[in-house]
């Protein structure tokens, strides 16, 4: 109970004091005069900090105020360090204070040596200059797979008027490290960085230069900009790359995708890749990151009050139009609003907070829907139906990955005049060089009858091996495909059914349910692997058992791979099958049944599909997304 209530008090001070900083950057002007130096998050005081602090001494910066944030714990260390230093008039702000939030808001100049709050937002007007350093031994170690923790410090950089460097190599360093190519704006000074043993006479002289420079506007340091490449840049919203269809068909599309014409970024919340980091390497030739770090939103007391009515009541009087606008207006300024974007994707078409900070963006944008999303809410509550109906009317591209998903868009959006279609896009060449290779569990895998048992199944020439690939939801119809097998079994001892499915709550409900079938020891489950390919060559037949199916991957990766097929004639996979001239059934258990049974008579064939036709098509559209 007292942590329930401590929990409590604390969700209540931190919206105290974000409608006090909200109401700040409103209300307070600009303090032209005003110096904010932060080092460290308050919690020590590094020597960059240091001497700007006793450079801001000299006689020619006597009409500024200064300001040094600083904890609780620190105040007393900071003022002793300032009195050795002989640094005077220095006003001392605790960093979890009113004031402290106050000068973030009011001080036109700013001097950080690693990041601000995730909450802060620049002011026009304000000019900040970051002195962030990080350890070459560190930063050789920022691997691709590692840089969703690039978060603020980042976002730091970018909205940076000077970043200080001691030399061109190291701009380079840091402009790659952190991903700042064609997105930056500002300039680096080349001042040899305030470090490395230089003496005191050094670090002062030094430090008088960059604030003449900053303060004054005198150029006594070196400065360069970074040249952008004069392409698009575009951001894209993205999951957490999980194994499904929506995580295949970005990855593929990135493959495939001219990225000498466009500069591609992801944007994600950084908790994201936590857990495995090792998923953001599939994208590492095509795209940067630009994780995003902190709360999704920071809300004044109305605002909370207006979003608890939206999204959790959907409620949406002209007041809460009005608030949550003002909201996610400031929030996508905070995040992009110093960021040259020409464009944005929402590749997943989910995340309804996501759905919302770009709702009013001012550049062009696109929503992409993966699935019938009506059917979504009903079935599963995994989206919001307002925020839907908002993005659909106001983006000005909606992406419906098959005619099918289009047609369904109207449930929700009857108006289509923005709405356009882009099938998924499949790389064949990536599908059969993974075939090719060793069958390899991950980490995560659980194969029901062990790996080397598989592996003797699917090289076995007597037995046939049916399989199904998707996640175990009630939509993808497992039970009523093993009810059908169960059946089909009954006739023909030698056959095998493999079912592989990334994740989804029926799993383990569908694994019960196989064991209570007299069938069971022909039925093999395999969950969260990588890497089906090797799996799915070597399967006679592939089922596809959908009740509802928008669009289906898995149809062009068995195809690639020359496995028959049988799927349910749906809309969706079932138009996409009938363009191909597929085998189609009744969607029932009869249906599969009588697939299964014309495939052991010879009558189902693989797809003839031309890859190089099909994707060229895609690319031209998808590259044309926001064309005038």
């Amino acid at each position: 109970m007292l942590g329930k209530i401590k929990k409590m008090l604390d969700k209540v001070r931190y919206i105290s004091q974000t409608t006090y900083y909200i109401n700040a950057l409103k209300k307070e002007a600009l303090e032209e005069d005003a110096v904010f130096l932060e080092s460290a998050g308050g919690k020590e005081l590094t020597e960059d900090i240091f001497y700007l602090l006793k450079g801001l001494c000299a006689e020619s910066f006597s009409k500024f105020t200064v300001y040094l944030a600083a904890e609780s714990s620190k105040m007393d260390v900071f003022g002793r360090m300032l009195e050795r230093g002989d640094i005077h008039n220095v006003h001392m702000v605790k960093t979890s204070s009113k004031k402290y939030r106050k000068c973030l808001a009011a001080a036109k100049y700013l001097f950080n040596d690693a990041a601000l709050p995730s909450w802060f937002i620049k002011r026009d007007g304000q000019v900040y200059l970051n002195t962030w350093k990080m350890p070459k031994e560190k930063m050789e170690h920022l691997t691709f797979n590692r840089a969703y923790i690039l978060g603020n410090i980042q976002h730091n950089l970018q909205i940076a008027d000077y970043l200080l460097c001691p030399d061109k190599d190291g701009k380079e360093e840091i402009i790659t490290a952190y991903m700042l190519q064609n997105i930056w704006r500002g300039k680096i000074l080349l001042e040899g960085s305030l470090q490395n043993g230089l003496s005191d006479s050094d670090f002062l002289e030094a430090a008088g230069r960059i604030l003449r420079h900053v303060l004054l506007g005198e150029k006594c340091c070196a400065e360069e900009g970074v040249e952008p490449n004069g392409n698009q840049n575009i951001l894209i919203y993205c999951s957490d790359f999980r194994p499904n269809g929506i995580t295949t068909s970005l990855q593929n599309l990135l493959r495939l995708v001219d990225v000498r014409r466009t500069n591609y970024y992801f944007a994600f919340p950084k908790e994201q890749f936590a857990e495995n980091p090792e998923r953001l390497n599939s994208i590492s030739d095509a795209a940067a990151l630009m994780p995003m770090s902190g709360n999704i939103t920071e809300k004044t007391w109305a605002e909370t009050l207006a979003f608890k009515l939206y999204f959790s009541m959907n409620i949406e009087t002209k007041w809460v139009e009005k608030t949550l606008k003002e909201l996610f207006c400031r929030e996508y300024r905070k995040r992009y609003g110093l960021v040259p974007l020409d464009g944005i994707v929402h590749f997943t078409g989910y995340a309804p907070y996501g759905t919302m900070l770009f709702l009013y963006a001012p550049v062009k944008k696109a929503i992409f829907a993966h699935n019938d999303m009506d059917e979504e809410i009903r079935e599963k509550g995994n989206q919001h139906l307002l925020t839907l109906k908002h993005a659909y009317h106001k983006y000005d591209k909606v992406v419906a990955i098959s005619p099918a998903v289009k047609n369904a868009l109207r449930k929700i959006e009857p108006n289509q005049k923005n709405v356009v279609i882009i099938e998924n896009p499949h790389d064949d060449l990536r599908v059969r060089k993974k075939a090719e290779q060793e069958l390899k569990p991950d980490a995560e895998t659980i194969i029901s009858i062990g790996t080397e048992r598989l592996q003797e199944i699917l090289q076995d020439k007597k037995s046939k091996k049916f399989i199904t690939i998707g996640r175990f939801s009630p939509e993808k119809g497992h039970k009523k495909l093993l009810r059908a097998f169960e059946q089909f079994a009954g006739q023909y001892p030698e056959v095998y059914l493999i079912l592989i499915g990334g994740y989804g709550a029926f799993y383990q409900e569908t694994v019960q349910y196989a064991a209570s079938l007299a069938c069971a020891a022909r039925i093999v489950f395999v969950r969260a692997i990588a890497n089906p390919f090797p799996i799915l060559k070597n399967c006679d037949l592939f089922l596809l058992p959908s009740d509802r199916e928008p669009f289906g991957l898995v149809l062009l990766e068995a195809a690639t791979l020359k496995v028959p097929i049988v799927a349910t004639d749906i809309p969706g996979s079932g138009d996409f099958m009938r363009d191909y001239h597929g085998y189609l059934v009744e969607n029932s258990e009869k249906g599969l049944l009588l697939g299964m049974e014309a495939f052991m008579r010879g009558e189902v064939k693989p797809l003839e599909i031309s890859f190089e036709d099909y994707n060229q098509t895609i690319m031209e559209n998808f590259g044309n997304l926001f064309a005038d």
